[in-house]
């Protein structure tokens, strides 16, 4: 049977968990399961085994106590938050299969918008290998392909003094125009394109970061054969609250959102393409 599909909007983080904790209760063997897409206010949301010393500065953001999986995270404006109410009555997988297939479902979103995502050992989420550094204070992203994205680099824009030299850094040179014959580009395409193209303007004053960045966590609870909490990915938003916590309980965890890959489809078209991909994991 397919989910019943709710968009709620901005909600209020305890009003929300307070209705999973009561659907969770009222499930039956008959109880439909339901996918609930949203947003939160800014909030602190600590696991079970959460350990107190992960905030190391929550400010005027609260910190909630809740009964999922995992360690301390964060929910903001601008980050998706995908709510899973299964019933796991007769399914035929269990909840590490069901952990699996919920990352798969965002490692398939990603490869849509051009980015690749990967999973971590022991590390439940998804996460990428390289990401923009917004903190940094100087321009420094890796060398382009060939191809493609090294055409859209020398030529994209006839008017752009900037280059790249020496397949290390960016360096202003020469205008450059369009490749011999050429009369038109194609746009850049949304991922690392985008992300070269537009690191490649002077006015930008960020890195590129190698190493694990995470992009979407996940944490369940499961209780009454049906599970609730769900995973939350981030779309375009402040990530600054996340510097005030050990996210998920990794010090010094890079974090990075899909704004940052170049992709810049709204929150809502974002939460339709990924109810689409948990449709055909959860019940393909």
């Amino acid at each position: 049977m397919a989910p019943l599909i709710k968009h709620l909007g901005r909600v209020d983080y305890l009003k929300t968990l307070a209705a999973m904790r009561a659907h969770n209760r009222a499930s039956t063997a008959d109880t439909p399961d339901e996918i609930w897409i949203l947003e939160h206010a800014p909030v602190f949301t600590q696991g079970l085994a959460g350990k107190p010393e992960h905030v190391l500065d929550a400010g005027d953001i609260p910190v909630v106590q809740i009964d999922r999986g995992g360690q301390v995270t964060y929910h903001g404006p601008g980050q998706l938050v995908v709510y899973l109410l299964l019933n796991m009555r007769g399914r035929s997988y269990g909840v590490k299969a069901l952990v699996n297939r919920i990352e798969q479902s965002v490692i398939d979103l990603l490869a849509e918008y051009g980015v690749e995502g990967v999973r971590q050992a022991g590390m439940p989420g998804v996460y990428v290998m390289s990401h923009l550094d917004t903190t940094a204070p100087s321009p420094s992203i890796p060398p382009p392909r060939m191809g493609r994205e090294a055409i859209l680099l020398e030529a994209s824009l006839a008017s752009r003094e900037r280059g790249w030299r020496e397949g290390e850094h960016i360096d202003k040179i020469a205008t450059i125009g369009l490749p011999d014959g050429a009369t038109s580009l194609p746009p850049p395409q949304a991922g690392r394109e985008a992300i070269l193209l537009e690191a490649s303007l002077p006015s930008r004053e960020r890195s590129w970061r190698e190493g694990p960045a995470k992009i979407a966590a996940i944490g369940l609870r499961v209780a009454n054969h049906a599970t609730y909490h769900g995973l939350s990915l981030n779309v375009n938003m402040d990530l600054e609250p996340f510097t005030r916590i050990n996210p998920c309980g990794y010090q010094g965890l890079a974090v990075t959102q899909l704004a940052d890959m170049g992709v810049r489809d709204n929150i809502a078209l974002v939460g339709d393409k990924l109810v689409e991909k948990l449709k055909v994991n959860l019940y393909g």
